[in-house]
Order: C-alpha cells, then structure tokens, then sequence
C-alpha cells in the first residue's frame, strides 16, 4: 500500500492531532467543513480501482436554530464569535468497538459552537452512509442553563462550562463477571470546557449518553485529553483520565466506577498529581500506552506510560505501581526535546511500549527508543536513528512526489487561465514544505498514516479555499522480511489469542489488515516461500486443533456456564480454538483478490474449508447446552417457535454432524426432553423418533429436508417423515418410500 497514491482531501485540519486510527481499522480526519472517514484497504485487492482507501464522510454539521445560547446579563465583552462564524468541526474521537448497534465503533465530535454530536455507520462502516445518532448537547444545556430548558446562563463561568472544546472517548470495561452488572461493556467520554471542567459521560448502546460525574482540574480552557485503559478493582474498575489546559498546565485524574447493591453504579474522580503548572508552552497530544506486556509471568502486570507533548518537547510520565494492588502510587517523568519547531502534531506508541514515533508541524519525525529500568522506571528516551531514518526516507519520497504532482496540477491549471496567477506568486509556486497535522499507527502498530498539507517556502504565501487540499500518507514502521518483526508478529497473536474475550473488545480487521498488508505475495512463488504466511497459518492450525477437545455434558445442567443471555455470548465467542479458526477465515477472505500461485491456492483451501462446520458445530452444542440448562418448568414454558427451532437445530445436526458423536449426545438429550416435557404439543409426537435415530449414532439419508411438517402441529406428515427416517437409520424403508422427496 506506502506505493499507492496519496489520498487528496479538499480541506485540512486547524489544530494538531486530528487524525485518529480507530479499532475497526477506520481512518478519521477532523476538518472545519467536514470529518473525511477513511478506510485502507489492500492493495492487491484495489489495483484496478487505483485507489488506497475506500472513502467516506460526514458533511458540515446541520445547524440547530433552537439553539442560541445567552447570557441573562450580557456585556459587549461576553459576544459569543462560535455562533457567528458558520459552524463547523473542531474536534472528534472515536469509540471502542462494539459500542454502536452494528457492533461497530461511533464517533463523538466536537463543532466549533460547541455542540457535542454523536455519529454512526447505517450499515458497513466503510462504504455506508454515517448520521448522527445522538446529540449530548441539550443535557449538558440542563446541566448548566439556568432553568436547564432554555440555554440562558446566569453568568459567563456557568456558560463557559457549557461549552465544551475537547473530547476523548475511553475504552471498555466489562462487569460479566459481576452478577449485578449490566451484561454490556460500558465506555466513559470525557469533554472538556472552557472554564476549566471536564464531565464524565456513560454511554450505552441501547440507552445512549447519560451523565456520571464531573470535576474541575483547570482554570480555563480543557484543550486536549486522553484516556488510559480500564483496570479491574474489587467491586468495580478505575482508569485514569490526563487533561490539559491552554494555560500550559497539565493534570491527571483518576476515575472510579463501583458498582453498588442495586446494580447501578457510583462514579468517583479524584486528582492523582498535576504534572505541569501553568507557563506559555500548551499541550498538543496526550497519548497513552497502558497495555499488558508480552511474556510477562504475571497477566496483570501493566506498564502505564502516558506521552504529553508540550511545544517541541514530549515527556513520559510513568506511573510505576497500579491503584488497587496495595502499593503506593508514584509518577516518573523523562523527556525528549527538539531543536527549535512548530510543535508536536502526533504521537502513536509501539505495541510493546519501548518506542514512540514523535511526528512534529514541520514535517519532521524521530522513533525514541524509551528504554525501562528492571523497577519498572522509564530512563530517558533516545533516538532509534535506524527506525527513525527508514520511516523519514517513506516520508521523503512520498512528499516529493506529491510536491511534483502538485506542481504539475498547478501548471495545468495556469495553462487553462493565462489570465489568472500569470506570474505564480498567487500560487505559491516554487519550493513547498509539508506541515503535518496528525498521525497515528494502526492497531498492531506495522503502519503509521500521517495527513499534511504542502506550504510554499516563502515567508508569505496567499491562499484561498480553493488551494486548502491536505493529503493522507501511509509508512511502514519496518522493513519487510525482517525475521524479528515476524516472530514478534506471531507472538502476539499467539499471546492476544490467549484472552477468550479477545473479539468482544477486538475484531478480525483490526487484528489482522496490517499484518496481512505486511506480508509479500509474490505471484511466481512456492507456498513455502510465504514465509510469514506460513508461519501464521501454523501457529493458527496448532491452537485450533488444541482447543476443539472442549465439551460440556448435556446433562451437567447445574453446572453449565451457559445460563444467561450474556454468558451464552462469551461461550459462542469465548474460546480460543474458534477464536482462531475466525481469523483464518479472515485471512482467508481477504486473500481472494490477491494473484497467488495455483499451488498456493489449493494448499490454503485445505487449510480453510474445515473451520466454517467447526464454528457451526460449536454454534449448535452452544444452543443445545442453553437449552438444557432450562429448568423442566421453563422447557414447558417454551413457545412453538422456540420448539421449532429446536427441532429444526437437532434435524439439522443429524445431517450435518452425525460423523461427531459428542454433539449427537446432545441431540438425543434434546429430543428426549422435548418428549418428556412438551408432551401437549403435536411436535412431541415427532421428536421419539428423532431421539432414537440420535442414539444410533447413524447417518440418515441427504434427502430435502423441508420445513413443511417441522414445527409443532406437524401431524400425520411429520410422524410420516420420522418414520422413514427411523426405518432408514434401522436399514428399513428409505425416505422415497415413504413419499417424502
């Protein structure tokens, strides 16, 4: 993909670290006008449409005429410029995934009159239409208007904390293991405003956005914040919270969800440390890293290392010891500074936390090595001149040829209107610069996409909306064919496979986009010489096959662990084997456009035809073992459409699997306790035949099974149709005798 063309947006961000890679592997750029949604795909598969990304966008937010904000008592010096100006972006931050009803990841937006807009994907959220889904605004408006109804501030402080300027969006946490959690994962924006508050929002995805809490770390404008991720305590979870102010000050709080006796949930905040007083340089990005380490012996062991970038200098604080483990809490601080610059616009931390790719305004970039101490204490970073030299060279090449382009388009135009710009002063013609806006790395870190803008060189440069065009780049953050990356790579899939929760917080996109884009496909190649290909394929058929033994008794009813909605989710998606089946299929997927040899070809098709019976398979035990653990008053309780589709699952498994004796165990108990506890129901009559072709663990015929006679009232059809099934199973009467084809 780093070979394809730059993307070209008609429009560029006005403040630093406006774009954002998201979970579901979606790219967002924050302009005035408009959020330019990005999707990147692979490049083998888009070489006829020559294009990099599949693109779409979320236009100028549409005006609210309701809402005016005033002040009972206003001055000449209190005029409002937001509601002036026409209303556009300022800022936006994307949600963990699965927040939104599609399962998909929402993105919250900040306009530039302070309205707090919540939008989401119709359908797929690469190519579909994004709408708003909710506006938060009218609760902050009761929140802090006088009466609450109709945005009237008593004073300018209660107006100023109204208005919000800044936004992030927390991760997930999930209370399943708690029995009087909410079985969905919950997620907290923070906005801050310009008298200094920051207010704390719980969203669901059923009920939307509610208030939880607030707390006022500054004096003045909240412009910027970021997020650690959730940690469990006992009794509920923290996380901490970093903001900066425009006054040059910075603080870190820490945030408490517990969850009380009725189930609901009490929300604490309070200050951890103030990292910076107030001075003249503000903070641009704040950029947690606050993952588990790779290999460590002990899985709750964090490294929680927040980067703040303050005019040319980044700092990383390190808090050494995590709240609710009985130790102390202190913070470390190093930093890294640049020569004189126009300031950091993008910070992304390598998966592991050693190193930080620092991009800054002017179209400079460095990789710091940020080394730790055996006592967990961050030393002082350093530059990777390797790493940093290689990403630089992309970056290069890349602004060359867009200058040259550029240069190209410029002259064309000149030539269709001699009259206009005749001299190229207008134009900017000439030597340009890049000025970078934002970056971030993708979600396993082996890319970095960066948008700029090309500026001439001169001291003064005149240009107008039309010449506003910013473009988005991508970088490998390694060469290719190095064998550590690959090891590392197949490490942490290996590692990230061993959390059974994986894909309710992750999904196959994310995990997998860039390290498929990563690899070689070389059309004239042996399978074997897919190194990388090979290696994962192999680490993925070892942990598939070792987690496909896993079987619940049908009659362990007490004991089964699927007993609820929620749970019965985690045991579908649970589990490590399938996990990785899924993202082979994946891969499996998005290799079909790709040119490989025939050899390689079929050799993959070997590999990836089995694993779609095997999820279906552990679908149908799943459904079957929620089934029994119904208590016999609930299975007579069931309705005709919950008998049906029992009856039809079970059909369904006599055909599919009648090879795995196991799953045909829990059939027979299916139809025996159908039997024995839906006896009313004319569907009964059909399941003792059913039960007895389950228990001879034979194959009956693969005639066309309908549905005509399935359901409950089947009558004389449906006995008629068991009957014949039951004769062939015994060597009987097959099903055409029985006039059933």
């Amino acid at each position: 993909m780093e070979e394809n063309q730059s993307l070209q947006i008609r429009a560029r961000p006005n403040i630093p670290n406006q774009l954002q890679w998201s979970d579901d592997n979606n790219i967002a750029i924050t302009t005035h006008p408009s959020i330019h949604l990005l999707t990147p795909v692979h490049a083998g598969a888009t070489a006829e449409r020559r294009s990099s990304f599949l693109h779409v966008g979320i236009p100028s937010p549409s005006s609210s005429s309701q809402f005016k904000p005033s002040l009972e008592y206003d001055e000449p010096e209190n005029i409002q410029t937001s509601y002036i100006l026409p209303e556009g972006y300022r800022c936006s931050s994307w949600s963990p995934t699965g927040v939104s009803k599609l399962d998909a990841c929402l993105l919250a937006t900040v306009t530039t009159s302070h309205r707090v807009l919540i939008y989401g994907p119709k359908a797929h959220p690469a190519n579909s239409e994004w709408i708003q889904v909710e506006d938060v605004t009218p609760q902050l408006e009761k929140l802090y208007a006088s009466n609450g109804t109709n945005c009237s501030f008593a004073s300018p402080t209660e107006l100023n904390k109204f208005q919000t300027v800044s936004i992030a969006w927390s991760t997930k946490r999930s209370f399943m293991d708690s029995p009087l959690s909410d079985p969905n994962d919950i997620s907290v924006i923070a906005l801050g405003s310009k008298a200094g508050t920051v207010t704390l929002w719980g969203y669901h995805r059923s009920s939307g956005a509610r208030y939880l809490a607030s707390f006022t770390p500054h004096t003045s404008w909240v412009i910027t914040l970021g997020w650690s991720r959730w940690h469990p305590i006992e009794g509920g979870c923290y996380a901490y919270v970093s903001t900066a102010c425009g006054n040059g000050s910075v603080a870190c709080t820490k945030v408490r969800i517990m969850l009380d006796t009725s189930g609901g949930t009490i929300v604490n905040a309070d200050p951890h440390s103030n990292w910076f007083q107030q001075d003249r340089h503000a903070t641009t990005v704040i950029k947690w890293f606050d993952e588990p380490i790779l290999g460590a012996e002990d899985g709750s062991r964090h490294h929680l290392l927040c980067a703040v970038a303050k005019s040319a200098g980044v700092h990383i604080f390190s808090l050494s010891s995590l709240a609710g483990a009985g130790n102390s809490e202190s913070t470390q601080c190093v930093s890294y500074r640049f020569p004189l610059g126009m300031g950091v616009s993008g910070l992304s931390w390598s998966t592991d936390g050693t190193r930080l790719r620092v991009f800054t305004i002017d179209g400079r970039h460095r990789t710091l090595l940020v080394p730790v101490a055996k006592t967990g204490k961050p030393l002082s970073p350093y530059d990777d001149e390797s790493s940093t030299a290689f990403v630089i060279r992309q970056m290069v090449s890349k602004f060359k040829r867009q200058e040259a382009e550029e240069n190209r388009r410029q002259a064309h135009e000149a030539e269709d209107d001699d009259e206009e710009d005749s001299d190229g002063e207008e134009r900017g013609d000439g030597a340009k610069e890049p000025r970078i806006w934002g970056a971030d790395a993708s979600p396993n870190g082996l890319y970095v996409a960066f948008v700029y803008e090309l500026t001439s060189s001169f001291d003064m440069e005149y240009k107008t909306e039309k010449f506003d065009i910013s473009f988005l780049d991508l970088c490998l953050t390694h060469p290719r064919a190095d064998e550590n990356v690959e090891a590392d790579i197949i490490a942490r899939v290996r590692w990230k496979l061993a959390d059974l929760d994986l894909l309710s917080h992750d999904n196959a996109t994310s995990l997998l986009w860039d390290f498929i884009e990563y690899m070689e496909f070389d059309p004239n190649a042996g399978f074997a010489q897919f190194r990388l290909l090979n290696r994962f394929l192999s680490a993925m058929q070892e942990i598939h096959s070792s987690g496909l033994g896993t079987t619940v008794s049908p009659s362990e009813n007490s004991a089964s662990e699927v007993k609820t909605v929620a749970s019965f989710h985690r045991t579908l998606y649970s589990h490590r084997g399938l996990n990785a089946a899924r993202l082979m299929l994946h891969l499996d997927q998005n290799l079909i456009h790709i040119d490989l040899p025939p050899e390689t070809r079929a050799q993959l098709r070997a590999a990836f035809d089995p694993l779609p019976h095997d999820i279906c398979e552990h679908h149908t035990r799943a459904i079957l073992t929620l089934a029994h653990s119904r208590t016999n008053a609930e299975f007579k309780n069931l309705d005709a459409n919950s008998l049906t589709m029992l009856i039809l699952l079970c059909d369904h498994a006599l055909i599919a699997y009648a090879h795995r004796p196991q799953l045909l165990s829990f059939v027979k108990a299916t139809y025996t306790r159908l039997a024995e506890n839906c006896t009313g129901t004319a569907g009964a009559q059909g399941v003792q035949g059913r039960r007895r072709v389950a228990g001879t663990g034979e194959m009956p015929c693969m005639w066309g099974w309908g549905t005509a006679g399935f359901g409950v009232g089947g009558g004389v059809r449906e006995r008629a149709f068991v009957a014949a099934v039951f004769d062939h199973a015994e060597g009987g009467a097959d099903a055409e005798s029985a006039g059933l084809r």
